[in-house]
């Protein structure tokens, strides 16, 4: 059964990914900047910042520079919100030369924005693909490493971000010793942090364990991925109490993570209780948002089916079937939509008939 899993293995890793960088939200980046003018509310505002502190910085460059730097940040996440990532790159990467300037001369007040903005721009690069994500990601973690040694309890949480993302970054160019070494340090930052702030640093713990999971989990180290992910759930069963709305996905997706790989170790009960729950959660969350959810929903439903088909029984078999119709019934529009995308899944219904055919006879 476990080369039947492996087509929708795929898509989980299409749908869900392996992780994403924290930051490249202009709403959520925490750039540790000192001073700031108001937030720009739009792209209109934004860009009228910047070229107001561009005229103002060619007269007094002393006062306005870092004005400027910071609103050049804001732009970039605007425009990167907007989906114009050529220009959120190369406004970005302006905000990194003026506060490299600004650090080099004022290195007490700049160096944690210099190190915040390369943290952003590696996480940018990082998702569009770029090679040259590692660069300033890594250049970031040195800074925040010295910050940090200096003033823990000001940085510490600066450095288990920046950590988390190179770790992802050096995964996806297969350097995967350094990529569990990072991931793993972040990991130990954050359970030191949520020690003394809970509510504030377990779901960043939640969200680190799953990502060095899933690096556990594709490097094949799966006894390490099933107790990483274990916690991970454990910690999301808690935050779901306080603010459902908000935890709910991340605990339906660690779930069905979590299912895959109890399947893969032969864990066949544990991999369907784990499915059942995930189906539960996520046919919750496709009520409210169902181009969001319904193909994670699907993917959940492929995994409870190809678990009860384990077990052989008339009953499993009778609501495996069940799930099958369900799923190509909810594919179809996206199978419509992208049929080179859905292919994968065509085929995985295909291979689940075939074990179901078995099963009822």
């Amino acid at each position: 059964m476990k080369d039947k899993l492996l087509p929708f293995v795929f898509l989980s890793f299409v749908l869900f990914g392996l992780g994403c960088p924290q930051g490249v939200n202009s709403q959520t980046a925490d750039n540790g900047q000192a001073a700031h003018a108001p937030r720009p509310q739009n792209l209109d505002e934004a860009k009228k910042q910047v070229h107001r502190y561009r005229e103002l910085t060619k007269k007094d460059p002393n006062r306005y520079l870092p004005k400027l730097a910071e609103a050049l940040y804001d732009l970039g996440n605007m425009y990167y919100s907007l989906g114009r990532y050529e220009e959120a790159l190369k406004t970005t990467e302006e905000a990194v030369k003026y506060y490299r300037e600004l650090a080099k001369k004022y290195p007490n007040r700049f160096l944690s924005d210099l190190a915040s903005v390369l943290n952003n721009l590696g996480a940018m690069y990082f998702y569009l693909g770029y090679e040259k994500a590692l660069e300033p990601t890594e250049e970031a973690v040195r800074i925040y490493r010295k910050l940090a040694k200096e003033d823990p309890d000001s940085f510490l949480s600066d450095l288990a971000k920046a950590l988390g993302n190179l770790g992802l970054n050096y995964f996806n160019l297969d350097r995967y010793e350094e990529a569990l070494k990072a991931a793993e340090e972040a990991v130990k930052y954050y359970r030191e942090l949520a020690k003394k702030d809970p509510d504030k640093y377990l779901p960043e713990l939640a969200e680190t364990l799953n990502d060095l999971g899933d690096m556990y989990y594709r490097l094949w180290q799966f006894e390490s991925a099933i107790k990483t992910v274990e916690e991970s759930v454990k910690i999301l069963r808690e935050l779901i109490k306080k603010d459902t709305n908000k935890f709910l996905p991340d605990l339906a997706a660690a779930l069905y993570y979590l299912g895959l790989k109890y399947s893969d170790l032969g864990y066949h009960r544990k991999a369907l209780k784990a499915a059942e729950e995930a189906v539960k959660y996520y046919k919750e969350l496709a009520k409210k948002n169902p181009d969001r959810f319904l193909p994670k929903l699907v993917l959940a439903l492929f995994l409870e089916t190809a678990e009860l088909l384990q077990t052989g029984d008339k009953r499993s078999c009778r609501k495996a079937k069940e799930h099958l119709k369900e799923a190509r019934y909810m594919l179809k529009p996206y199978y419509d939509r992208d049929p080179q995308l859905w292919g994968w899944s065509i085929e995985v219904i295909s291979e689940l008939w075939k074990e179901l055919k078995g099963c009822e006879h």
